[in-house]
């Protein structure tokens, strides 16, 4: 053998690393026109291909202008950069993840192929496994499928959306007894995802339920959205986004989070990046007057309606100002406006119908309730708020029976049941009001008020059937003990 053989296969080797390292450095950095983008998007994109032009062979440069590219919807650079930052790391699941992100509504095959990547990479991720599952769902691959969204069962945060997934199998493969019973199991863990009730109104049907189909259709139109998992790492990916829209998305999300401070800020930053349009001055103004700076919103809310003075969302949403405000004939004024371009438009109705009840104008308040349900079930507030009017008339029957269609939506509501027994209490309804008031402890049982009413009707009932000394005592007791 000669001498030089083992230098020469060590050499072989180095030359073949030397080649791979060569083949990495040597990928181009996709072209990018940002001539029609805002400023503030160019800036992030020059400054982020610049870091990496300085570091070709870092995952993550590469990485983070994919996710800068794909933010603002450059999805053929994104998955290009993805590709080379997982040839650099092919351990980071992000990188798969974000590839098959990008890709599932353009490349179904490609995305589920970049998804199985990533779970074998981070097979504990639950929100990536509901999604691959979906996935694979939308491709006809259901035993696929099906293994996924019953590993995903024992996760709490996950549960309802596996049920939800298997439900969907269940349903194509006719078995609509497991499919309702899927539903049902996902209710009781989130009764206010609209995809539930959507579903089980089309099994009912198919199971000849047209009553059940019809309560169905009703709760679905009543919880308006259905849930959506939260990804850390598509949050991540979005938070690149420096568009005006991204930051209206981004206020909007705040605000449903009741973060109304960051909303402030990112509607603000939407008024520093585009001349302010009618919504962007009625978003900032919206979260202005949630957090009690109503001079500041008023003046949003007048800036807004100069570009739009018909904007009914807007004159609507002042009108709150102006009763926090204290300014109650200007709010009346601005709603019957709002209503008048738009009789279908409920929140002005619902709003109406708060102002009217302050000024104890009990029958115009009922009335606008009624038409705010009518014309947004979705404004379930409106029910409690109906009720509450009915008993302020001294009309309990009716009181009660809109709470009772307010509890079909909210079973759990421990205050709403709550009322529904102090209605029948006033009616003289005594085993009706005691059978509520026992639900609504049950709910809540450290509730002082809740408690301390059923003690006294189980004390000083007169029915005998109702009247139990002894539990009341029990009860009394239990809350002795609790209280601090």
């Amino acid at each position: 053998m000669s001498k030089w053989s083992g230098a020469i296969g060590h050499f072989g080797c180095s030359f073949v690393l030397l080649f791979l390292q060569l083949e990495i450095q040597s990928a181009e950095i996709p072209e990018i026109q940002t001539n029609h983008m805002e400023a503030a998007v160019v800036q992030l994109i020059d400054t982020t291909r610049a870091h990496l032009e300085k570091n070709l062979n870092s995952a993550e440069a590469w990485g983070r202008l994919g996710m800068a590219s794909h933010a603002h919807g450059l999805l053929q650079t994104a998955i290009a950069c993805y590709q080379q930052a997982a040839k650099r790391d092919s351990t980071d699941y992000r990188w798969p993840y974000l590839a098959a992100t990008a890709l599932r509504n353009s490349n179904r095959t490609d995305a589920i192929a970049y998804y199985a990547e990533a779970l074998k990479l981070k097979s504990n991720d639950h929100v990536l496994a509901i999604t691959y599952a979906d996935m694979l769902t939308r491709n006809g691959r259901y035993g696929e499928a099906q293994v996924l969204y019953e590993g995903v069962l024992p996760i709490n945060e996950a549960q309802s959306f596996a049920l939800i997934g298997l439900a969907r199998i269940a349903y194509i493969d006719n078995d609509l007894v497991a499919a309702r019973t899927h539903l049902q199991n996902a209710r009781q863990i989130d009764p206010n995802d609209r995809e539930i009730y959507t579903l089980l109104a089309q099994i009912h049907m198919s199971l000849g339920n047209e009553e059940a189909a019809k309560e169905s259709e009703w709760l679905a139109r009543t919880y308006p959205h259905a849930n959506v998992l939260d990804a850390p790492i598509i949050e991540a990916m979005h938070s690149f986004a420096e568009t005006a829209d991204a930051f209206v998305v981004r206020g909007k999300r705040k605000t449903e989070l009741g973060d109304y401070r960051g909303a402030e800020s990112a509607f603000r930053q939407v008024l520093a990046r585009r001349p302010g349009l009618a919504f962007d001055y009625g978003n900032l103004a919206n979260v202005l007057s949630r957090q009690g700076q109503y001079a500041e919103a008023l003046e949003y809310f007048e800036r807004g309606l100069k570009i739009n003075p018909n904007n009914v969302e807007m004159l609507s949403n002042q009108s709150l100002a102006l009763m926090a405000d204290d300014q109650l004939d200007r709010a009346g004024k601005k709603l019957i406006k709002a209503i008048e371009l738009d009789p279908n438009y409920g929140h002005a109705h619902f709003n109406l119908g708060v102002l009217r009840y302050r000024q104890r104008n009990y029958g115009e308040a009922v009335e606008h309730f009624g038409d705010a349900l009518s014309t947004n079930p979705a404004l379930t507030q409106a029910y409690l708020n109906l009720g509450t009017t009915y008993a302020a008339m001294g009309k309990f029957p009716a009181a009660i029976d809109v709470w009772k269609q307010l509890e079909r939506i909210q079973p759990n509501n421990s205050s709403l049941i709550f009322n529904i027994g102090l209605g029948w209490l006033r009616l003289g309804q005594d085993a009706k009001a005691s059978s509520a008031l026992r639900k609504a402890f049950d709910l809540e049982p450290n509730n002082k008020q809740i408690a301390t009413t059923l003690i006294k009707l189980l004390a000083t009932s007169e029915r005998h059937s109702v009247r139990d000394i002894p539990q009341a005592i029990t009860f009394a007791e239990r809350l002795y003990a609790s209280s601090p």
